[in-house]
């Protein structure tokens, strides 16, 4: 059977779909290579979110058709996000590409790779009534390659989104809202336990609207307890949470469960009343204050991450001030800043008062320079303290030594609790003459000694966490 390689860009949600088609393909008897030179099928499966990752998917469908005619690729497919955006003119502008797939209709990967190069196939649009749609997102627990470390896999729990947001393309792309039904996701988690993973991070592009389709009530809340359940799993997360759900019934859910994470994932986008209506998000300055408030009321030592657009159409420089002020007061334990994408099919596409770019890219750094600020002072209120580790690896070396004894102090890096993987800092570890240093997936303690930046140094004490 023909070799496959896939890449796949974007976000964790567009990862899981990269791993169920790897796992469709490896069941179906495809073997997958990591080397594009020796793939005779090479699949991209592409972001579109904001111009950058359009960029970046045109680019790398570019690349991977140069080894059509200088490697052993005879077909390149492309899926994902570009696709439902672009489809029929990417395939115009890009000749080199043998089949599309969008992304509700990805459980023909294996079909479309059996067709072979040169068969070009006729797209039609996939419908979210359809039966393919169906299956993939409400059927029983699918196939899947998981790309992550063994001990963290993230378990996508819905699909779509039905926020209306100006400035988001993702309805489009992705269709409306549809849970995947808690039993699947349970089965799916109890497999996952059962291969090793430590970590569950749960994604949907709005996880805590979990359950709303299906008349559920605090569905997010019901999902948390039930997952806890599970025996394997020392931690679970729940990632983009949308600030108008988070619910006191959460915060005391996150709070009550030992296995949940005290982390809040909430992006807020902007404080600035008029402009968040203009966004059509909602909410006020203070209604957002309440949240974070609560949350620290209830959970002291939780960590608050969030994400802030500057450069919205109509910004202006009081409006940049307050959001600089509330990051100031509010002291986030991590916030990325974006730069206003203008995405054409958005409401926001027709708005007026478009800001100049050199204006939004100086409030990007100043922002950016204040929040890592108030990050890395928000960091030292570790030192001196023992805490929670999960080990990911050793810093510079990538595999475990050989040997009984190491003659030098090894140096590892690992992750609390309050710090996801791929997007926050890390802890490193200094291990110092152990006679077995930890290993990847393992939970240790650890001193904090001190803070650097957004990550942490710590020396891991003699006994293990668990």
């Amino acid at each position: 059977m023909a070799k496959v390689g896939v890449v796949s860009l974007g976000c964790p949600k567009n990862l899981v779909d990269s791993e169920v088609m790897m796992g469709w393909l490896v069941r179906e008897g495809f073997a997958l290579t990591a080397r594009a030179e020796d793939a005779e099928i090479l699949i991209v499966n592409t972001c579109a979110f904001i111009d950058p990752a359009r960029r970046e998917s045109i680019e790398t469908i570019v690349e991977m058709a140069r080894w059509k005619e200088r490697g052993r690729c005879r077909q390149l497919i492309v899926t994902g996000c570009l696709v439902e955006r672009y489809g029929d003119p990417l395939r115009r502008a890009l000749p080199e590409v043998d089949a599309i797939l969008g992304t509700r209709e990805l459980e023909r990967i294996v079909e479309v790779c059996r067709e072979g190069a040169g068969k070009r196939r006729k797209r039609s649009l996939p419908i979210l009534s359809s039966e393919i749609a169906s299956r993939y997102v409400e059927g029983p627990a699918y196939p899947r390659l998981v790309t992550t470390p063994r001990h963290t896999a993230y378990l996508k729990i819905a699909e779509g989104c039905d926020h209306g947001c100006s400035f988001c393309i993702i309805p489009r792309l992705r269709g409306p809202f549809r849970s995947r039904p808690m039993e699947v996701i349970f089965k799916e988690a109890e497999a996952l336990a059962a291969r090793g993973v430590r970590e569950l991070v749960l994604v949907a592009q709005d996880t805590t609207h979990y359950g709303v389709d299906m008349g559920m009530r605090e569905g997010l809340v019901a999902l948390l307890r039930a997952l806890a359940r599970i025996e394997g799993p020392r931690w679970i997360r729940f990632l983009y949470a949308y600030p108008n759900h988070v619910s006191d019934a959460l915060i005391e859910t996150v709070a009550s469960e030992e296995k949940v994470c005290a982390y809040f994932d909430i992006p807020l986008q902007h404080v600035s009343a008029r402009l968040l209506r203009a966004m059509r998000r909602g909410g006020t300055r203070r209604s957002l204050e309440r949240l974070i408030e609560r949350i620290r009321r209830r959970l002291p030592e939780a960590a608050v991450r969030t994400t802030f657009i500057v450069g919205f159409p109509g910004e202006t420089e009081r409006d940049f001030r307050e959001l600089l002020d509330f990051c100031r007061v509010m002291e986030f334990d991590y916030a990325g800043v974006f730069l206003y994408s203008d995405e054409e099919g958005t409401a926001a596409h027709a708005l007026a008062g478009r800001v100049p770019s050199s204006v939004a890219r100086a409030r990007q750094r100043q922002l950016l320079r204040e929040v890592e600020r108030i990050a890395q002072r928000r960091h030292r209120r570790w030192i001196g303290r023992t805490v929670e580790v999960l080990v990911e690896g050793y810093v510079g070396v990538g595999a475990p030594p050989s040997g009984d004894r190491v003659a030098t102090p090894l140096v590892l890096r690992g992750r609390m609790a309050t710090q996801a993987p791929e997007i926050d800092g890390g802890v490193i570890l200094d291990v110092g003459e152990a006679e077995r240093p930890p290993q990847p997936g393992e939970f240790v303690r650890v001193e904090i000694l001190d803070a650097l930046g957004y990550d942490l140094i710590g020396r891991v004490c003699h006994e293990n966490a668990r």
